[in-house]
């Protein structure tokens, strides 16, 4: 790891350390927060408990029934997402304004 370094903070052109940060979810907020963190300069590692990023919005049709052999049950069961599931929230409410959601999702 080369040593901290320092770099032009985009708020005000403070100078600020670089850091190691984790996060720990990679859902919407953990995700957000880490792409945060590294435009401002830091190096981040992002730490899932899941095969894979998405957190509750994470539709997972394997993990409908029993977890697998060895799998808590914290993680298979960690989902709120279901195949009917519909929301009361628009989707350019829940979209990222640079990765909105695509023109035919419901």
């Amino acid at each position: 790891m080369p040593p901290v370094a320092s770099h032009e903070n985009r708020s005000g052109g403070q100078r600020r350390r670089r850091l190691r940060v984790a996060v720990v979810g990679g859902g919407a907020a953990g995700l957000v927060t880490a792409r945060a963190l590294s435009e401002e300069g830091h190096e981040v590692v992002v730490f899932e408990a899941s095969p894979a990023t998405g957190g509750l919005w994470r539709f997972q049709p394997d993990h409908q029934g029993a977890p697998a052999a060895g799998t808590p049950a914290i993680v298979a069961t960690s989902t709120a997402c279901y195949e009917n599931l519909r929301t009361n929230v628009s989707r350019l409410m829940m979209g990222f304004s640079d990765l909105p959601f695509p023109d035919d999702a419901l």
